[in-house]
């Protein structure tokens, strides 16, 4: 929950995987 987080966190920035 730290890494992939985008619609449960909103605020955390989206993971750095594209």
């Amino acid at each position: 929950m730290s890494s992939e987080a985008s619609s449960s966190g909103g605020v955390d920035p989206p993971p750095q995987s594209l």
